[in-house]
């Protein structure tokens, strides 16, 4: 029924602040949890909210970190990558492209020196993409509803390997990450 799907409010207790006690805080949580929007009534009182910003990895994009190992690995002959990529962080030259320290070709050409021999930069790039593993249902929903109310932006501290990908899976539901 419609009322069951009513987003639940819920009262927060300050973080950091004195005393410890309850405040007029509030969250907003989607059905899934993982989507919240915080407000203070009492520095919100007269404010309209003008803008939503929505984090893309594991809120808008689920994430399959598994799945895109085990591309490397079958695909592109890719043994080590665990060396490189794992749930908590990435190092050397996966860590320089999230970081922005070096470009999308230098990123296939390292991942091209750890691959088997006749692996090329379309398998590696589907390998790496497949750690996007599709759009969730509910938030893009929640866009769909805020959209011309609010500015939506996204939140990424991802690589540009990955950002082109999620705007084309954006794009095929069609929202326009330009004017989402």
């Amino acid at each position: 029924s419609k009322n069951s799907r009513r987003t639940p409010i819920m009262r927060l207790s300050r973080i950091g602040g004195g005393g410890g006690g309850q405040t007029d805080s509030r969250a907003l949580f989607s059905e899934n949890g993982k989507i919240c929007i915080f407000a203070d009534h009492k520095e919100m009182e007269g404010i309209m909210i003008k803008a939503i910003v929505f984090d893309m990895g594991g809120i808008i994009v689920r994430l399959d970190l598994d799945r895109c190992i085990a591309s490397f690995k079958e695909f592109a002959g890719f043994e080590d990558i665990e060396e490189y990529l794992d749930k908590f962080h990435q190092k050397g030259f996966i860590s320089d492209l999230e970081e922005g320290k070096t470009q999308p070709e230098d990123f296939y050409r390292e991942c091209l020196k750890h691959s088997r021999p006749g692996t090329t930069v379309e398998t590696v790039h589907h390998c790496f993409c497949s750690l996007l593993d599709g759009l969730e249902e509910d938030s893009l929903d929640l866009i769909r509803s805020l959209r011309g109310r609010y500015d939506l932006y996204v939140l990424s501290n991802n690589n540009p390997i990955s950002r082109g990908y999620f705007r084309d899976m954006m794009k095929l539901e069609g929202l326009d990450t330009d004017k989402v």
